[in-house]
């Protein structure tokens, strides 16, 4: 049975399991690859991971990765952010917000503001990081329309409103 990318990568080693369908703790490989190929999630990661390769070599020759911009693109529609709220948008944990974000500020694309209200680290993007958008938008813009393009315009537009659905899972309380 041919499966395209389902397959176990080198190294995975194939022995006989007991079945979950005979009761076994483990399923068997093809229950395994069926699994693989159905899993919203599995299927999820390998695009988003193609599509972020996809837009981090567009990216590049302005110096940002696809992570970076999306936090400038972000930026530069407030006046501010607090970084709860730049987290909370970008469904970014902490850790990996401050990883990008220390770059853009370093390179002065980015700056904090003084603490607001209950002592909140308070971002907002400077007018080197607008120039930057201003350059890295039509590199930005192609990659867009390529990846769109596998779409179509009505397919693109009902996928974007499915994947917003699916983003609000998160927000939504857990019972």
């Amino acid at each position: 049975m041919k499966t395209s990318g389902a397959q176990p990568g080198p190294g995975a080693r194939r022995g006989k399991r007991n079945s979950a369908a005979d009761g076994g703790a483990t399923p068997d490989r093809n229950t395994l690859i069926q699994a693989g190929l159905s899993c919203l999630n599995l299927n999820l990661e390998r695009a988003t991971r193609s599509v972020v390769v996809q837009f981090d070599r567009a990216l590049a020759p302005a110096g940002l990765t696809s992570q970076r911009y999306s936090i400038l693109m972000t930026l530069g529609v407030a006046d501010e952010y607090t970084l709860k709220a730049l987290a909370d948008f970008l469904s970014l944990d902490r850790t990996t917000l401050i990883r990008n974000l220390e770059p853009l500020i370093e390179q002065g694309l980015a700056r904090d503001l003084p603490p607001g209200p209950r002592n909140l680290r308070r971002l907002a993007i400077t007018p080197a990081g607008k120039k930057k958008l201003e350059q890295s938008y039509p590199l930005w813009l192609e990659a867009h329309r390529q990846m769109t393009a596998l779409f179509g315009d009505e397919s693109y537009r009902e996928f974007i409103r499915k994947l917003r659905r699916v983003s609000a899972l998160r927000e939504r309380p857990q019972a």
